[in-house]
């Protein structure tokens, strides 16, 4: 006997899934995380959860006078503010690395954040809520991190690939510098 429901289900499933891939008005974060996962470039490394920005700066690897883009959420919570994010926001700025990262509006580790805006290792820029879609951009070589989902804790449904796809690459980089144009400056008093 055949389960009209299931039918259904798959055929709900398959048309959910082959309208993004036929549109070509797909922009932005919406091209991102469309309903098939696509593929973001070559050498792809998948995971269902990571370590808060500890997994993402193990994979990029800027280059000197390299941009490197982020996008987070609060940015380093109080009890780990000087950990292995931090240290390495120097060590790549070290490296003539630009760094510029847009999140909040909150920001719980302000001190720590300030500090670095004070000593020219970071750029920042807060927006008006906060976004739980993240991308890590390096412009030297071309990197790409996504985090479909970060809030607080692990992030989830994280892609890395150090050769993306030109064209999601382009992508990326207008949803960033989209979100950067239309956020605040945070100064570093």
């Amino acid at each position: 006997m055949v389960d009209i429901y299931g039918i259904i289900a798959v055929g709900s499933a398959l048309v959910i899934g082959i309208i993004p891939i036929m549109s070509k008005k797909l922009r932005g974060r919406d091209f991102l995380v469309s309903y098939v996962e696509p593929k973001y470039g070559e050498k792809e490394t998948k995971y269902k959860k990571t370590t808060p920005g500890e997994d993402a700066t193990k994979h990029l690897k800027p280059s000197r006078n390299s941009v490197l883009k982020i996008v987070t959420y609060n940015f380093p919570k109080q009890e780990y503010e000087d950990a292995t994010w931090i240290e390495r926001l120097r060590e790549w700025n070290k490296d003539d690395v630009e760094i510029r990262i847009i999140g909040g509006p909150n920001v719980e580790a302000r001190r720590s954040v300030q500090e670095l805006i004070r000593d020219h290792v970071i750029e920042v820029k807060l927006l008006k809520k906060p976004l739980t879609y993240h991308i890590n951009i390096a412009t030297s070589p071309h990197q790409l991190w996504i985090e479909k989902y970060h809030k607080s804790g692990d992030a989830e449904d994280c892609t890395f690939t150090p050769m993306p796809d030109e064209e999601i690459w382009n992508e990326a980089n207008s949803y960033f510098d989209n979100l950067w144009d239309n956020g605040q400056t945070l100064e570093g008093n």
